[in-house]
């Protein structure tokens, strides 16, 4: 008899009796780490020293992933923080999803890259895309190589396409689901990650010169804000008073804190990758409850933090709007830009035999081309 549900869910009941042990002990000390935070006077740890401490101990970052503290004392006494501004009609929206397929089933190998935008002022809404084919001499071999040479070209194309079609002086946000800190590349070889930063340094650049302010809804699920509560509890002698800490996220920790609607303070940020001479931009971030079950992540540039306002409202107004119009959680202008990736639609075989025809044309027509200027010169 072929498996099924009723097997599956069988088979899982006795394994899960089996574990039960297991998940008990691991929840009970999630449980018992989260009430012995919650009990924790914040401002009397002095989490906004961190910045100092790292100055004075760079190493501190060789311990941990990242780590995020409040800019001030009294920025930590509140902790949720309620939108102070309810339109955002002067700002202009601009979101942009990508996606890359490598074809390497033919010859010459390529890569097709595709950027899909929605862009949203006033009560107008437009969609745009941008491809590029990029030829290569080799099959990649080297996962985080390919990897990151696939991250350069895709930030390159997007930085040409903002600079060609950019208006300066009209404010833009710019929505986007890759990290502006490097986390998600923290554990890539140490050249391969430093090309990434040197990349987006240069990306935080030219969207500053072009008055773009990017809005990253990082997905990456880690305890940066937790990680300053640990470090300044070891440095008071108690960080044997935690155990099992790694299993709490940033997300878990402020799911007791937030209400629907509010975010966190503005906090800080470093890792690893931006302690160093060469970061021309800082990277802050906070975190935003959309939703009852919804806690989203997202990192800035310092050069947008005179409108943490503005962007706490939109991003407010878009969950709202992503719910409405599509049925769906998340950011609207971004669930639209990933639902407009046209390469994701089409199967592989259609787009090399869509590219074999073109090449194929192209040559013929390059081919009567040089047939024209050899007719010239008979």
């Amino acid at each position: 008899m072929k498996p099924n549900k009723l097997t599956l869910i069988d088979s899982l009941h006795m394994e899960l009796r089996e574990r039960f042990k297991e998940f008990n002990y691991y929840l009970n000390n999630i449980s018992t780490n989260l009430k012995f935070i919650d009990n924790l006077r914040l401002s009397d740890l002095g989490l906004y020293q961190i910045g100092n401490l790292i100055s004075d101990d760079p190493l501190i970052l060789f311990n941990i992933d990242e780590i995020a503290w409040p800019r001030n004392a009294e920025e930590i006494e509140n902790i949720s923080v309620s939108v102070k501004q309810e339109g955002y009609s002067e700002a202009k929206i601009e979101a942009v999803a990508f996606n890359s397929e490598l074809f390497n089933e033919v010859l010459p190998p390529f890569r097709l890259y595709e950027l899909a935008f929605t862009k949203k002022y006033k009560k107008g809404e437009t969609v745009k895309n941008v491809y590029k084919l990029k030829v290569l001499k080799k099959i990649p071999k080297n996962y985080f190589s390919e990897a990151r040479e696939r991250i350069e070209d895709i930030l390159e194309m997007l930085s040409e396409t903002l600079t060609k079609e950019n208006d300066a002086e009209i404010m833009k946000l710019l929505l986007v689901d890759f990290s502006l800190s490097c986390i998600d590349w923290l554990h890539f070889p140490k050249e391969d990650r430093d090309k990434i930063f040197e990349m987006l340094q240069n990306f935080l650049l030219t969207t500053r010169s072009l008055n773009i302010i990017p809005v990253s809804l990082s997905s990456y699920n880690g305890s940066p804000f937790l990680a300053s509560i640990l470090i300044m509890m070891e440095k008071n002698g108690q960080k044997n008073l935690l155990q099992n800490f790694d299993l709490i996220s940033d997300k878990l920790y402020f799911a007791g804190k937030l209400e629907i609607g509010d975010r966190t303070p503005v906090f800080e940020y470093s890792n690893q990758v931006f302690d160093n001479p060469y970061t021309k931009e800082k990277c802050f971030l906070f975190y935003v409850r959309l939703d009852k079950d919804v806690i989203q992540r997202i990192e800035i540039p310092g050069f947008a933090l005179n409108h943490i306002e503005t962007i706490h409202a939109m991003l407010l107004n878009e969950y709202k709007l992503s719910i409405k119009k599509l049925r769906k959680k998340g950011i609207y202008a971004l669930n639209k830009a990933n639902g407009n990736l046209v390469c994701k639609k089409i199967k592989r075989k259609e787009i090399i035999e869509l590219i074999d025809l073109m090449v194929k044309d192209e040559m013929t027509r390059n081919y009567r081309r040089k047939i024209g200027l050899m007719a010239n010169f008979v």
